[in-house]
């Protein structure tokens, strides 16, 4: 009789596998929220599309510019929109769509930076200062102290102490921002280090850097995801602050800031040379806000009601 074969035995159950199963199925059913938020809910389709438009704008800036940003054409000085620049010249004969474009180059580059570093930072405080109580006194009131500056004055002190360069913006905005970021994770793991698969992991004998590292932090993405969205706004619109007052990024180097600084004593004569470059902040800031209001409604589970 020929042999049949046997089935082989099961082997023991390995947690692991369900673990990873649970969080790709965490995974897919926040994506599928995600892309119903994004899809459905017009105004932030609205948001998704201005901020999309914002980053193509800076990625292909040298092939959507007409003109060089830095060309100045005295002749050409403070000429309205037409068809060869459509939106206007300023007080040096520059063409203003072509600066507006490179622009927003300096825009995101700043923007996301400090979105990055307002992450990392923020997460490390957080997270410690949350899970780790003998360092939660410490933490917080160093970001208490930041906080109690108005961030804009803090900014321009750091500035007035580094010199106005496009990396010094981007420290003195991360410092300014890191405190709200940091007071957010920290709230959420207070609630999370509570939770019954944080004392279930305690119990199965599992170290600090192992359920930070695969509990804490996850659960911790996504309202931090949202925070940066705002923190993108903010950043954009606080670079434009800083450029306007002359302590960020200096001319000839065009920024949406500090073309609006130079449109100042012209805004009777050629208003064009204020109108575009708030336009453009108008839109960025405008859309990142709408997108970051249909991602907290997506992460948040009492936004998903009806």
């Amino acid at each position: 009789m020929p042999d049949v074969p046997r089935a082989a035995a099961p082997g023991p159950h390995d947690p692991r596998e369900g673990e990873r199963e649970d969080l790709g199925r965490h995974r897919k059913g926040l994506l599928q929220r995600l892309r119903e938020i994004l899809f459905r809910n017009q105004l932030t389709s609205i948001g998704t599309v201005l901020t999309g438009a914002i980053l193509l704008m800076a990625v292909f800036a040298p092939f959507l510019a007409t003109h060089d940003p830095l060309r100045t054409n005295v002749r050409n000085r403070l000429q309205p929109p037409s068809a060869e620049h459509w939106m206007g010249t300023d007080d040096a004969g520059r063409d203003i769509y072509s600066r507006a474009i490179f622009g927003s180059r300096v825009s995101v580059r700043v923007g996301y930076s400090v979105v990055v570093l307002t992450t990392v930072f923020g997460l490390a405080i957080g997270v410690a200062a949350g899970y780790y109580r003998w360092l939660d006194g410490i933490l917080m009131r160093t970001m208490d102290a930041l906080m109690a500056f108005p961030s804009i004055f803090l900014a321009i002190a750091i500035l007035a102490a580094l010199g106005p360069a496009e990396s010094n913006v981007i420290w003195a905005l991360s410092v300014t921002l890191t405190p709200g970021t940091a007071r957010i994770v920290r709230g959420v793991v207070l609630s999370l280090k509570e939770r019954d698969f944080i004392a279930a992991a305690r119990g199965l004998g599992a170290r600090d850097l192992r359920i930070l590292r695969r509990h804490v932090v996850p659960n911790s993405l996504a309202p931090l995801i949202v925070q940066s969205t705002f923190v993108l706004g903010v950043a954009i619109l606080s670079e434009a602050g800083l450029s306007f007052v002359g302590a960020g990024i200096q001319p000839p180097t065009p920024s949406w800031g500090n073309m609006l600084a130079d449109a100042k004593r012209y805004l009777f004569v050629a208003p064009w040379m204020s109108y575009f470059p708030g336009l453009f902040i108008v839109f960025g800031v405008l859309g990142l806000n709408l997108l970051g209001d249909g991602l907290r409604d997506a992460f948040d589970p009492r936004m998903r009601g009806g």
